[in-house]
């Protein structure tokens, strides 16, 4: 329960103090988002089920967050959809908790990538399926009707999700090692 209130916290506060968890570089451009690296070290201490709703609460908060605080339109246009919040981190939660039931640094690792690659190429899938057509959408990022939606999330998410997946893949094994030794020895 502890390590359960431990990663609630620092996820909460991931996701309320700016430049945190979505660390937005460039005004009006996508955030690099590093809170799939807290769900892949979570992944890796818990249950695939713990994970899953822990990835879960990931996709709750930033649903509210598009309504609270939204960052720009296209925050609001996606992540105000609930399928397109949750569903991707959920199951960010899930895979990366799947991995992590073997143990060793390439799973650890693999943990890590996946985490973020299932939320990045999920959001970027279902994105396109729900919003190819929707005009406002595309005028804002002065794309024309006849544009793929996919194409252009593709296009601009391509370098986050690369640096995102490479800060996961990383650094979750370099977190993860020794917070398992800790927690054998406090047995």
């Amino acid at each position: 329960m502890v390590i359960i209130a431990i990663f609630t916290a620092l996820l909460l506060l991931e996701i309320f103090i700016p430049n945190l968890g979505n660390i937005h570089l460039f005004p009006g451009l996508p955030a690099i988002t590093t809170i799939p690296l807290t769900v892949a070290v979570f992944a890796n201490l818990q249950s695939y089920q713990f994970s899953f709703w822990f990835g879960a609460l990931w996709g709750l908060l930033s649903l509210l967050m598009a309504y609270l605080a939204p960052g720009d339109l296209v925050t609001v246009i996606l992540f105000q959809n609930p399928l397109i919040a949750v569903l991707p981190r959920a199951l960010a939660g899930l895979s990366a908790g799947i991995i992590a039931k073997k143990s060793g640094y390439i799973y650890q690792f693999l943990s890590g990538a996946l985490a973020s690659l299932m939320n990045t190429g999920l959001v970027i899938l279902l994105a396109s399926v729900f919003y190819q057509n929707n005009s406002t959408l595309l005028n804002h990022l002065k794309a024309g009707p006849s544009a793929s939606l996919f194409i252009i999330l593709i296009s601009s998410l391509a370098l986050n999700g690369i640096l995102e997946l490479i800060f996961s893949a990383v650094l979750t094994p370099l977190l993860v090692t020794p917070l398992k030794q800790i927690l054998i020895k406090k047995k």
